[in-house]
């Protein structure tokens, strides 16, 4: 497939970090059937892979820092930016030396000296000297080997077991190990040997992984069960199928890349009886289990055929995570035990499971029992977890009783989306509290009295074909949605969401976030003006929207693609209101300030000052260039994901790329995109007096069905501050903005009845007042912004 959608293309491939020569073979076949001028390019620390390919490719050999950047990078670290001391340099240019101008090696050896005394500085030198130069785990280890001995636990487990993983999550799993980990992981991130991500993910370099793990390889380079920790799949196989296990052995990883079926001992684990990581995937097993350690703290085990051996006790378990097996839980969880430990359960898609029976685990906190096919009812005590977090049960289509009361203290998401059994909501207890709340295709009748307690803590509600919305709605009457800041309503009825949301802004007092996509609302009122803090609004897929008014000032995103039926009046009016903000020079917001629209045909009188039939400008800036005006009309398809990338290229080598995602769109239809693009590293470039820029928008197409459409960028407009326009062009500004060259949405002379709602941009415009804004609000579809016939000067 590869092969014959790119075999008439030029094309830029980009391989990185490849190990096996394998995956180019898979991607690129022989490589002989490139059309001329494409580009591949592979990053590898094995050179020796590339002689699968053609004999005039070119290696390049990434060159290690200078001793100017790697002094400059050490500094980074190792004195968090400051002056590089005086006593210290020379002890930092013999770091520097051992380091060999690896970057990797320079930051976890600068974050492990940082704020040590000279004589430490000295002893770590001297730990440096001893190692052959190029051995860059050895350099790698001398910040391991300084470690305390839980941070190194911690170190070996996270290597081992835990990249990728949420911290929270794996912070619960060692605490109960009596790791510290609360502690030990900010001193590991503080050392650069491992990084959180935004996402709350933990991670850490390759070459740091692979030192961590051939550090538990050396514990016993050839007898496995001498082994603390066990994660390739063909050792752990070996040690099970074998029954080679052993008490050294504290965690195990089988993870297949395909699933088998393998022939497990009932009592493989008899011997591993300090085990505490148990993770098994795609693996499938003939015979049933009859021990597991009671010692576990993380039991991970995809598909898992039979009940749990009746003698294995989960008191010390922390995590159990067994999605799509056959457990029994009233076997599981005996009743007269306390499961003090227990913080996660995952058991999504266990048909065996028909009622969920009291855990006893008072300290859970996350709880997910989505896809449960047969699940009917929820034991009473579930409701009153007051430790829990997260709790979905998606998907369970027969599920019909929930507990009578709710009364969870710190829940931060419940789901109930797809459970179309339920027709009863629970009371809620007034200690309750809730941050996000979802429901799906809800058949809820009956909702109680107490819900006011619910929405007055919520701060998301995601609500998504729910038949009796409106009696939700009519239940809250009276009550404040006072720290809600985002609502989604999907495919509701429109004169329920009128009436109910937004003809009431005064209950919705800190909302930004409003998404109403397939609604049937015909008409948004003039309320809406009345949600002070509104900034992003989403109305895609109203097939009966025909009138928007002008928004409130706080507004900064809009997206009405596919709305077939909105006028011309509509469209225009937000094309000039987002005009406003974008010309407005105390406008510095760092959001996604954008306007999605359908396709209107573009009017003479809507002119950036550079345009083009294309998908490419060029113009002129001086030194400053801080910002552009981007619109473009674009073709779509029947996809799951439309992306733009805009490409800003200057010729004093500044350049810019900048992701554009639009949601699903119908097939076939056309749209407009007005959106702001910042350039806050302009500077850094060091801009002449004139500088030539080029901006190239390009379109993509995720997950198309069929690679015959090419996607077609058919116009785009830039307006741009630049030093190339006339100067005797109108300016799109506004009011109180300047501009250095004049240009213009609106040139000087327009013809006006180009445009069947003849409205336009203009140097003064503002639709939210004066005649213009009553015409507009009289939806008068005979108004004339310019009423005359000829062709005139805009003031």
């Amino acid at each position: 497939m590869i092969k014959e959608r790119l075999h008439s293309k030029r094309f830029l491939l980009i391989l990185d970090d490849v190990d096996k020569s394998k995956q180019i073979e898979n991607l690129l076949g022989n490589c002989d059937w490139f059309v001329s001028g494409s580009r591949v390019l592979i990053t590898t620390r094995d050179a020796h892979l590339l002689a699968t390919l053609e004999k005039d490719c070119t290696t390049y050999k990434v060159k290690e820092l200078d001793k100017r950047e790697a002094l400059e990078l050490f500094n980074q670290h190792a004195f968090r930016g400051n002056k590089l001391e005086e006593d210290y340099f020379e002890l930092a240019n013999q770091v520097i030396r051992y380091a060999g101008g690896l970057p990797l090696a320079l930051t976890i050896i600068g974050s492990d000296l940082c704020g040590r005394k000279k004589s430490e500085w000295k002893g770590a030198i001297h730990q440096y000297g001893k190692i052959p130069k190029g051995d860059v785990h050895e350099i790698l280890k001398v910040s391991y080997d300084g470690l305390e001995e839980t941070e190194k636990d911690i170190f070996l487990d996270i290597a081992c077991f835990f990249k990728g993983r949420d911290n929270n999550y794996v912070v619960n799993i060692l605490d109960a190990c009596n790791l510290y980990p609360t502690f030990g992981i900010p001193n590991l991130v503080n050392k650069c040997l491992i990084t959180i991500g935004y996402d709350g993910k933990l991670w850490m370099h390759d070459l740091v992984q692979q030192m961590g793990r051939e550090i538990v390889r050396q514990e016993s380079p050839k007898i496995l069960k001498k082994r603390s920790r066990l994660w390739h799949y063909e050792d752990s196989l070996e040690v099970l199928t074998e029954s080679k296990g052993s008490d050294k052995i504290q965690g195990l990883m089988l993870d297949l890349p395909n699933p088998i079926t393998v022939q497990l001992h009932a009592k493989a684990f008899r011997k591993m009886k300090n085990l505490k990581f148990l993770i098994v995937r795609n693996v499938l097993i003939s015979e049933e289990l009859k021990y597991l350690p009671n010692g576990l703290k993380l039991l991970e085990w995809h598909q898992y055929p039979f009940s749990l051996p009746s003698n294995y006790c989960l008191q010390q378990l922390v995590v159990l995570e067994m999605p799509r097996s056959c457990i029994r839980l009233e076997k599981l969880f005996k009743q007269g035990f306390q499961y003090q430990n227990m913080k996660s359960i995952n058991l999504r898609e266990c048909a065996s499971i028909r009622k969920l029976p009291d855990l006893c685990a008072p300290n859970l906190e996350t709880l997910d029992i989505s896809g449960c096919e047969n699940l009917i009812e929820v034991h009473e005590a579930i409701g009153s977890l007051d430790k829990l977090k997260i709790w979905y049960f998606m998907d369970c289509k027969k599920l019909q009783i929930l507990p009578s009361s709710l009364r969870m203290k710190s829940l931060e998401c419940f789901s109930l989306c797809y459970c179309i059994s339920i027709e009863k909501f629970p009371n809620i207890h007034p200690e309750m509290k809730c941050s996000r709340l979802y429901l799906s295709d809800s058949n809820i009748r009956e909702w109680p009295l107490s819900l006011g307690y619910l929405i007055r803590a919520l701060t998301e509600l995601y609500i998504d074909n729910c038949q009796d919305l409106g009696d939700f709605l009519v239940r809250c009457s009276g009550y404040e949605f006072t720290n809600l800041r985002e609502l989604q309503v999907w495919k509701c009825d429109g004169n329920i969401i009128e009436s109910h949301i937004l003809m009431k802004p005064d209950s919705f007092p800190s909302l930004k976030y409003l998404d109403l996509d397939g609604c049937s609302i015909v008409t948004i009122p003039r309320s809406i003006s009345r949600f002070t803090r509104l900034r992003d609004l989403s109305m895609c897929y109203c097939k009966k929207l025909q009138e928007i008014p002008r928004l409130p000032q706080s507004i900064i995103s809009v997206s009405v693609t596919d709305c077939i039926l909105l006028d011309m009046s509509s469209s225009c009016r937000l094309l000039n209101q987002f005009g406003e903000i974008y010309m407005n020079p105390s406008f510095s917001d760092d959001g996604c300030c954008r306007l999605d629209l359908p396709r209107i045909e573009i009017p003479k009188g809507f002119k950036l000052n550079h345009q083009s039939d294309g998908n490419s400008v060029s113009f002129v800036v001086g030194r400053e260039f801080q910002k552009l005006i981007l619109c473009f009309a674009f073709g779509s398809m029947e996809v799951e994901y439309t992306k733009a990338t805009c490409f800003v290229v200057s010729t004093n080598g500044f350049s810019k790329e900048e992701t554009i995602g639009f949601k699903k769109i119908k097939g076939g239809s056309e749209h407009l995109y007005l959106g702001l693009v910042r350039l806050r590293k302009w500077n850094e470039s060091n801009p002449s007096e004139q500088n030539h820029v080029t901006i190239t928008v390009e379109i993509k197409y995720c997950h198309a069905i069929s690679s015959s459409y090419d996607p077609k960028i058919t116009w785009l407009g830039v307006h741009v501050n630049c030093i190339c326009c006339p100067q005797n062009m109108a300016c799109f500004t506004h009011p109180s903005a300047r501009h250095g060259c004049g240009s213009s949405l609106v040139p000087d002379d327009i013809d006006h009845h180009s445009f069947p709602s003849d409205v336009g941009f203009s140097d003064r415009l503002d639709l939210g007042s004066s005649s213009v804004a009553q015409a507009f609000d009289n939806n008068d579809s005979d108004f004339n912004l310019f009423p005359t016939s000829k062709k005139t000067r805009t003031s």
